[in-house]
């Protein structure tokens, strides 16, 4: 339980989850329709009561108030009759005697009139005023909201489909208003849970591993949360672990560099003193190319140790001409020939161009395709190496050729020789292979502006290197 509690960050007490929050929020949204439906119903209740319109029932008023006026007035005309209100006057036997009813209005009338009847239909009813002499005015009014405004009446639709309009109108606007407000409010709250997973994701990418990541409220996101503690717990540790193997490696590649020093000291003092004595041709030339390699190994010791104190290692551009590198390449291929009791067959034409580059780079390059050679060659028959300019594609590269008259490159060797930690096929005797060898030679030639070839040709291997002139 222990190591759970450390694996887990310490939650807040209150949780909620994401479809509890999702929840929160929607009954919000649902109050707020029923806010909405509120102040759309008071709306339509105080909106005729305002000094614009004039009520549903005015007309019936108007007429109530004028019902004396119409019976005794000794004929019935429109100044008597409220305004948009159509009548009629009919004599007790029901002729139409005068009014400004249509045609087809006339006899309607008179019949609801007989059936007592005051509804004329929809928003439409009509007031029976009786009349000296058994005459009848009949009425005909609309119970609808009015503009109080008579130029209002004539230029727009009646107010109440004004009226349905506005509200309609105001209950889209608060709708939107209110889904834009409630995702807003919701998307800014789950932003900001969020942006605590930002920061350390962040954080973790950047191996800033130092800090306590913060509980949410949300309990989806504290599980993920307690993911993360666990990827950054388990990153530091092996961060640490491979810090501490690193440091163990330069130590070791410290303690090794210095004890080469010494066999490597008592070597060149004996070649020196060799090198002081009068030797047949063939061992002063043995002891020349001993001298040139132990200078060579130390030069190597020296950039170890650069590298493990932190340092880099510098690249030393220099110019060489095309003749100036291929004398460089012979005399370090006559002494590894000399060094495995082998030989090589030089070749190439005079050269005019020259290319840039680091001297160790290019002695480096070469001398591990000289070891594959060498190591999977035949030693009787030697190597063939040439140095000779080539044009491709309109470009002038200096080409290196090394071949060797051995087993050659397996199918598995040509899709893969040039990888980093290729060994070859298990059946290969050099066991402690690294595999790095076409590897460096491929990057130092890309790193030159030119590339690497390998092949099988005339019972063994062919490898070339491409190195652009400049």
């Amino acid at each position: 339980m222990g190591d759970r509690v450390q694996m887990e960050i310490k939650r807040k007490k209150r949780e909620v989850t994401l479809a509890g929050l999702f929840t929160r929020y929607t009954v919000i949204f649902c109050v707020n329709i029923l806010l909405i439906f509120v102040i759309l119903i008071g709306v339509i209740c105080l909106f005729p009561l305002s000094s614009l319109f004039l009520p549903a029932n005015y007309a019936e008023e108007q007429i109530d108030e004028k019902r004396d006026a119409i019976a005794e007035a000794d004929v019935v005309t429109s100044d008597l009759i409220p305004n948009r209100c159509s009548y009629g006057v009919y004599d007790a036997d029901g002729w139409y005697l005068y009014g400004n009813f249509a045609d087809e209005e006339k006899e309607p009338a008179w019949k609801h009139y007989e059936e007592e009847r005051s509804s004329a239909g929809g928003a439409f009813y009509y007031q029976y005023i009786r009349r000296k002499d058994g005459e009848v005015c009949i009425v005909k009014y609309a119970l609808h909201l009015q503009f109080a405004n008579e130029k209002l009446n004539d230029h727009l639709p009646n107010a109440e489909g004004i009226l349905i309009v506005v509200v309609l109108f105001l209950f889209v606007l608060l709708l939107l208003a209110n889904a834009v407000l409630v995702s807003r409010t919701f998307a800014k709250v789950l932003k900001k849970r969020l942006q605590k997973l930002e920061r350390v994701t962040k954080k973790i990418a950047d191996q800033e591993l130092d800090f306590e990541i913060e509980a949410s409220d949300i309990r989806e996101i504290n599980t993920v949360m307690d993911s993360f503690e666990k990827m950054k717990r388990a990153l530091k540790e092996s961060l640490e672990q491979q810090w501490k193997l690193e440091q163990q490696k330069q130590e070791q590649m410290a303690a090794l560099a210095h004890d080469i020093k010494t066999p490597l000291t008592v070597i060149r003092g004996h070649a020196e003193l060799l090198a002081e004595e009068t030797l047949p041709d063939e061992a002063g030339e043995s002891t020349a190319y001993i001298l040139s390699n132990v200078q060579q190994i130390e030069d190597y010791l020296a950039a170890m140790r650069q590298v493990l104190d932190g340092g880099s290692l510098p690249e030393q551009q220099e110019r060489f001409s095309g003749e100036e590198v291929k004398e460089l390449l012979f005399d370090i291929a006559r002494q590894t020939a000399a060094a495995q009791g082998s030989f090589v067959l030089f070749s190439g034409e005079k050269t005019k161009g020259g290319v840039i580059c680091d001297r160790q780079l290019l002695i480096r390059a070469f001398e591990n395709i000289l070891s594959n050679a060498f190591a999977y060659g035949d030693t009787e028959k030697g190597i063939r190496l040439s140095v000779a300019e080539n044009c491709r594609e309109g470009e002038q590269f200096l080409k290196i050729s090394v071949h060797n008259f051995g087993r050659g490159f397996s199918k598995r060797d040509l899709i893969y020789a040039d990888q980093e930690f290729y060994s070859g096929d298990e059946s290969r005797h050099d066991s402690t292979h690294q595999g790095l060898g076409l590897a460096i030679v491929r990057k130092f030639a890309a790193a030159q502006g030119g590339y690497l070839e390998y092949r099988n040709e005339a019972g063994g291997a062919v490898v070339e290197v491409y190195l652009r002139e400049k």
